[in-house]
């Protein structure tokens, strides 16, 4: 998916139905390019918000996975700034099983092959790069 410009108030879900209920633990995302800044949005592969509370927090997979497939999202590539909102109450994440790659407004996230959990705005606190 390329996005030339920002991508604001989104949510990105792979493995939901039409109705956004999920359904496939094992459905994953290809490379993501946005050209501008990224704002108070949110993409998941295979994961539910289990508590409807916002992506990045509280998330699990969704059930009934194939064990030997993983949910995934190959890169994120963001050109601008991340950021949640200043509104309270809110939550953002980029989530997945496993995340490949990620790098946000030119530099390259420390991922490791561990379930990675980094806090993307430390201003709002509410924005997450979630492997779960």
């Amino acid at each position: 998916m390329t996005v030339r410009g920002s991508v604001t108030d989104a949510q990105i879900l792979a493995g939901y139905d039409a109705a956004l209920a999920p359904q496939n633990a094992d459905a994953g995302i290809g490379p993501i390019l946005v050209g501008g800044d990224w704002l108070a949005s949110s993409v998941a592969a295979g994961i539910a918000d289990a508590t409807h509370d916002g992506f990045g927090q509280n998330d699990t997979l969704i059930p009934g996975g194939d064990p030997a497939l993983f949910a995934q999202i190959a890169k994120i590539v963001i050109a601008g700034t991340a950021t949640g909102s200043a509104a309270p109450g809110d939550f953002f994440g980029i989530t997945a099983e496993i995340i490949k790659r990620a790098k946000i407004n030119g530099v390259a996230l420390a991922l490791t092959t561990n379930k990675d959990d980094l806090a993307l705005d430390a201003v709002n606190n509410d924005f997450r790069l979630v492997e779960v």
